[in-house]
């Protein structure tokens, strides 16, 4: 597997074998050369060169398509880069978005910064109290809709936007000035 040259600071998520995928199910991931590679998992375990032996592929936006005999579903994680580790898989029947994957080994994130690996510990994961975080996972079922219009819908979801006036009027989010002409148009 080859990927893209790759400069400090790019993020790579690594890409590993899964074994046990039956047919009909077969798994896309959402690479650069539109991710036809049957039997796929998805790990973004640092926002760094990470894999010894592993080749590295550069992959800002993550998703899985599977398909089988009651169809498609996209399932796309807009920020899958962002926190990591995160895993996108197929198992037997069924597909997994690991928000916290099992860690590779118990000494896994010693190479990173302190401010970074506080929360590997022997091989789990430890929150500190407080600690939270939302991942958004966007579903996308049948096949009417193409790989790049789901992460793109799932990157940049619609916003509702009401005229400025309203806002004003209703006072729906408090004490707003009017618009004056196009102000803030």
């Amino acid at each position: 597997m080859s990927g893209p040259k790759l400069e400090r600071g790019d993020v790579l998520p690594l890409v590993r074998r899964l074994s046990g995928a039956p047919d009909p199910l077969v798994l896309y991931a959402g690479l650069t050369d539109q991710g036809r590679r049957p039997d796929t998992m998805l790990l973004e375990s640092a926002d760094a060169a990470t894999g010894v032996g592993e080749k590295s592929i550069l992959l800002p936006k993550s998703m899985l398509r599977l398909e089988g005999r009651g169809g498609v579903v996209d399932i796309a994680v807009p920020e899958f880069w962002r926190r990591w580790p995160k895993a996108l898989r197929a198992e037997r029947d069924v597909a997994v978005v690991d928000l916290l994957p099992e860690l590779p080994s118990a000494d896994f994130g010693e190479e990173l910064p302190h401010w970074l690996k506080y929360c590997f510990v022997d091989g789990k994961y430890r929150l500190k109290w407080g600690m939270s975080f939302t991942t958004r996972v966007t579903f996308a079922f049948g096949r009417g809709t193409s790989s790049p219009e789901v992460l793109t819908d799932a990157s940049d979801p619609i916003v509702a936007v009401l005229p400025a006036p309203w806002y004003a009027e209703t006072k729906a989010m408090g004490d707003m000035a009017p618009p004056v002409g196009k102000q803030f148009s």
